[in-house]
């Protein structure tokens, strides 16, 4: 016991990102995420739902989870996929430096809008890509799907589907200056027959004004999701 104890501690740290660097700041929507930063290693060890990977095997906390989401996919199906969502946990720990000055966001609002004009929504992987044609952004889509833009929360459903970004936070990089937006996405149907989360960490483009995402984990041997 006192072993497993010394080796969670340890995972525990090298699942932490820190920098040399400037101290980053961390604007916070979410509340959870000062609690996630203060209390790290407790929400990575802390007992989740059973989860199971396409090869067999099973996790049931953050730090399992993160060494084998690296190089592998959880399965499918749809109990599986019900229980990702509280794996959302996990991956916002992994973006989240532990050596940033945490503070809570007062341009929410603001921040929500930007993501809303200028989010691509076709460099993620979603439900939405596939149905895409000259569409990039949410707000191209806002003629076509009820659309709600509100509290950190942008929402667009139909008569069968529902499909949501919520901010949990803006990361701010001391050495560049550059903002990074953190992001919980739940895409469900809304007969519960397809359920998808992730956690998108989203930047600026190198082109242009828009904000290119990517699906968290950083997978080793995929990473088209």
């Amino acid at each position: 016991m006192k072993y497993y104890a010394q080796l969670s501690f340890v995972l525990c740290l090298i699942i932490t990102p820190f920098s040399l660097a400037a101290q980053d700041v961390v604007h916070y929507n979410n509340p959870q995420v000062l609690d996630f930063a203060e209390r790290r290693c407790y929400h990575l060890e802390m007992d989740r739902e059973r989860l199971v990977f396409e090869d067999g095997s099973v996790v049931h906390n953050c730090i399992d989870y993160t060494r084998k989401a690296a190089y592998s996919l959880p399965a499918e199906d749809f109990a599986n996929r019900t229980n990702l969502q509280a794996y959302l946990v996990c991956d916002t720990l992994t973006a989240l430096p532990g050596n940033a000055e945490y503070i809570q966001s007062e341009d929410i609002a603001a921040e929500t809008e930007h993501l809303f004009q200028h989010l691509d929504i076709q460099s993620f992987a979603s439900s939405l890509r596939p149905q895409l044609e000259d569409e990039r952004t949410l707000e191209d889509l806002a003629s076509i799907w009820q659309t709600a833009v509100e509290g950190g929360s942008i929402t667009l459903q139909a008569p069968d589907w529902r499909f949501e970004l919520r901010l949990v936070a803006v990361l701010s990089e001391a050495a560049n200056d550059q903002k990074q937006w953190l992001l919980w996405l739940l895409d469900e149907a809304k007969d519960g027959t397809y359920r998808d989360y992730a956690v998108l960490l989203a930047r600026p483009g190198e082109t242009d004004d828009r904000l290119i995402a990517r699906r968290l984990p950083d997978r080793l041997q995929d990473n088209s999701q």
